[in-house]
């Protein structure tokens, strides 16, 4: 027997359409950043949805550090520079995301707003990581949310909200 819950009327979905959607999630996982992406994301939401809050904030927070680390990345990468001091520059044991968001922001590749939002997130974080504090759901929500739009900005996808 059945709960009730799982008892509910189905509709069922058109074989071409379930091919379709295949061919494209697999079209999507081949772009290895867009795959990672997607997966935190989906995890970064089914914690929200169980009201894990520092759980979902986390996973969110690896994506939007991913990107800012993509953004230093690039902006290293367009310096004429030698080899031995890019690779320097571009190891996380050598320069962390305080570091980071500092320089990008100063060469103004960060706006003020920018640096601001991911200053507070990441100092939460830093509350949740090394504090063990508990979160509110707005701050999950706001993290969540920028994560959604670096997805889908900077991985070039299309996400249905």
């Amino acid at each position: 027997m059945l709960p009730s819950s799982l008892t509910h009327e189905r509709e069922l979905i058109k074989t071409s359409l379930v091919r379709k959607g295949v061919t494209e999630t697999e079209k999507l996982t081949e772009n290895l950043v867009a795959r990672n992406s997607l997966l935190f994301l989906l995890e970064a939401y089914t914690m929200y949805k169980n009201s894990e809050y520092p759980q979902s904030f986390l996973s969110s927070w690896i994506i939007i550090e991913n990107y800012i680390r993509k953004v230093w990345d690039e902006f290293i990468r367009d310096k004429d520079t030698d080899r031995k001091r890019v690779g320097k520059l571009l190891d996380q044991y050598y320069i962390d995301i305080d570091h980071i968001l500092e320089t990008l922001r100063l060469s103004d590749k960060l706006t003020s707003d920018e640096y601001s939002l991911f200053m507070k997130l990441k100092k939460t974080r830093n509350s949740i990581i090394h504090l063990g504090k508990a979160i509110s759901v707005k701050d999950a929500e706001e993290c969540f949310q920028l994560a959604i739009n670096i997805t889908k900005s900077h991985c070039d996808l299309v996400l249905v909200d």
